[in-house]
């Protein structure tokens, strides 16, 4: 009996974790794609709390085991070089691995030490690779969520009817999304999903700022919608109908039924994607398509279902997205011919060239991850006048990000995981087959999109993408064809001669020692997500506290008596010291608070002991984001103007120069300018 409840716990605990992690992946493209960071934060602590369940259960277990493929450790590897990036180290040996950070980290330490001289106080900088370890910590949480979603979901998943249920439920997300993101977009709303106005603007559609960037949920999801539907059992059913009575008869099943629900998801969502006329959602697309259909016509034991499904989905699609954007399309395709006629002048072509010219600065152990807002001004063209918080290039800034440390770990992986899948492709059964053929149709879709668009660095589509991965190995593992259905017919002899079965692995434990290593592996594990849990908590704190500030700076605005102006002040100035404590990492928050913080300071209307206490608070919070991100120019104009409001001129004037120093062309800053121009 003990071993029977001992059985059922067990279920139970994965069966949490698993859907804790599939809650992860649907709930983050909703969250307006969880750009901002309360809402990636909430996702990571979805998914660390899965990674918490699924580690208890493994170490709770009699028999404690869970599969680390070698493309989970280098996942695994590529978090410990995260974590190498952003951890302080000695100046000798950031010097050596990368000299471009140790030379900013000495400079940024002499601005401080002349600072501390005209009566300031901050603490020195420490000595880290990445040049805004702050940014790069951030960067730690999201790495670890994504691959703590992607081992539960390959440790959980043990029957096809777990597959099923959870791909079913992605599926149904998506469905929706893409319908209420067609019926917003006919809508004439300019307010995401008609409640949320974003801060910053943007080419919205559905719940993204970003038409590209639903353009990459949509392809991705409709890898795994056809990856459903391919895998149906009731596929089958469509060529055996022996009479034309049948055929009729069969389309008032539930079978028929179920299919013609999966297919209008599926033509729906890959409608959706071309309906925002992203360019590069539409040409990876294609291109995906383009890759099932050579693979079901060239492989022979493709059925012929099979093969009309994927033919006839494809020409629904394309008649669905000439149904919905017809002219859009056509509009934004045309404007390829701009693009080959001059590359050169557009603006991710120049941007492209830029970063590479960052990862040239520190080619081994790049800028840091999460860094590259923070240090692409450093060698920003004059013709990109915005910020650019992205390369719209995946593949490029992970190079100007990881340096070759980073982007050998990471393609490594990639690598493992295309190889794994192609070695055993030819082993898997039918159904099997046809699933994993949906999921790599949105893997390939992603990897080509990424080439023009920063789609990944939103959680809700790097999330999703790993749920592709896992949902692939899975169905790796549970599907595979016996050994006598792959061999050809041949004497029993030369079969048993070059068919041998695989050999078992060889474990390098066993039995006690083995149970030991296993279970104090989870438990060391488990300890590790649940620090990094309270951290991301406090983060949590801090992140809504910012939300708080920013309604009562709100609030100031419509304050109808000096009193409550006052008191409003007060609660605003709690707020930014909770931003400053709990959340130091979001150095663009500082940035804000910062700059409100100034402005009451000079407001005559508060007392002269508030205003003192306002402008001791705007400099601390100046002096948290330089330390933070001392490569980003911005950080430093922040604090140079915090020094001048103040009347401290002379350490104004150091912030100001040392700012300038950090940009391409120094001309384009200025000590006071519109936000449009920094």
């Amino acid at each position: 009996m003990a071993s029977a409840r001992t059985s059922k716990t067990q279920r139970a605990l994965q069966g949490a974790a698993r859907w804790l992690a599939v809650v992860a992946v649907v709930l983050s493209p909703w969250l307006f794609g969880s750009a901002e960071p309360w809402a990636y934060l909430m996702i990571a602590a979805v998914a660390g709390l899965a990674t918490v369940v699924w580690l208890f259960a493994v170490a709770c277990s009699p028999e404690p085991e869970f599969s680390l493929s070698g493309f989970s450790l280098l996942l695994l590897l590529l978090i410990g070089v995260t974590v190498l990036q952003m951890v302080p180290l000695s100046r000798s040996v950031v010097a050596v691995l990368n000299p471009f950070s140790a030379t900013l980290t000495d400079s940024a330490n002499h601005v401080l030490s002349l600072l501390e001289e005209g009566g300031a106080a901050p603490a020195r900088i420490d000595y880290t690779l990445s040049l805004s370890p702050g940014a790069t910590w951030r960067s730690v949480w999201l790495l670890v969520a994504y691959v703590g979603v992607l081992l539960v979901l390959v440790n959980t998943c043990r029957h096809w009817r777990h597959m099923t249920s959870i791909t079913g439920v992605v599926v149904l997300s998506g469905f929706i999304m893409a319908l209420v993101a067609l019926v917003h977009r006919f809508s004439g709303s300019y307010d995401i999903l008609w409640i949320h106005k974003p801060r910053y603007g943007g080419l919205i559609f559905g719940p993204f700022t970003n038409r590209n960037h639903f353009a990459a949920q949509m392809n991705m999801l409709f890898g795994v919608a056809l990856g459903l539907f391919l895998s149906s059992q009731h596929i089958s059913e469509i060529l055996s109908w022996p009479s034309w009575r049948d055929r009729v008869a069969w389309l008032s099943s539930r079978s028929a039924s179920r299919i013609a629900l999966t297919a209008f998801a599926v033509v729906l969502i890959g409608g959706a994607s071309c309906a925002s006329a992203s360019r590069g959602g539409m040409l990876s697309l294609s291109v995906g398509l383009a890759m099932a259909a050579v693979v079901v016509t060239r492989r022979r034991s493709v059925g012929a279902s099979a093969r009309m499904a994927v033919f006839g989905l494809s020409a629904l699609v394309v008649l669905t997205m000439l149904w919905l954007a017809r002219e859009d399309v056509f509009r934004r395709l045309g404007e390829f011919a701009i693009l080959f006629r001059d590359p050169m002048a557009d603006f991710r072509t120049i941007a492209t060239a830029d970063t590479l010219r960052l990862y040239l600065r520190c080619p081994l152990t790049g800028c840091g991850f999460g860094a590259f807002r923070h240090a692409f001004t450093m060698v920003q063209s004059p013709d990109l006048s915005d910020r650019w918080l992205h390369a719209h290039n995946d593949w490029v800034q992970l190079l100007a990000e990881g340096g070759w440390l980073g982007t050998i770990v990471f393609m490594s992986a990639m690598i493992t995981l295309v190889r794994y899948v192609a070695l055993r492709l030819p082993e898997l059964s039918d159904r099997a087959r046809l699933f994993v053929l949906g999921m790599s149709v949105g893997l390939c879709t992603i990897a080509l999109h990424s080439v023009v668009d920063y789609s990944l660095h939103k959680p809700g589509n790097a999330l999703l993408l790993c749920f592709l991965a896992a949902m692939a190995i899975t169905a790796i593992h549970l599907r595979h064809r016996p050994p006598e259905q792959v061999t050809r017919p041949q004497h029993e002899l030369l079969r048993a001669m070059t068919h041998q079965p695989p050999p078992p692995p060889r474990r390098w434990l066993k039995g006690k020692l083995r149970r030991r290593a296993m279970r104090g592996m989870a438990l060391s594990l488990l300890t590790l997500v649940c620090i990094l849990l309270f951290l991301e908590g406090r983060a949590l704190r801090g992140e809504l506290a910012f939300s708080r500030f920013y309604y009562l700076r709100r609030m100031t605005e419509r304050a109808e008596n000096l009193a409550g102006l006052e008191n409003t002040v007060k609660s605003a100035c709690e707020e930014a010291r909770q931003v400053q404590e709990m959340a130091p990492h979001n150095h663009d928050a500082l940035g804000e608070v910062t700059a409100e913080l100034l402005k009451w300071t000079v407001d005559g209307r508060l007392p002269r002991e508030l205003r003192t206490r306002i402008a001791s608070q705007a400099i601390n919070c100046a002096l948290v984001s330089v330390q933070g991100a001392p490569s980003d120019y911005l950080t430093w104009l922040a604090l140079a103007r915090t020094y001048f409001t103040l009347g401290m001129w002379d350490q104004a004037e150091l912030c100001l120069v040392y700012s300038r120093s950090l940009v391409r062309h120094r001309t384009q800053v200025r000590m006071f300018a519109p936000p449009a121009d920094q």
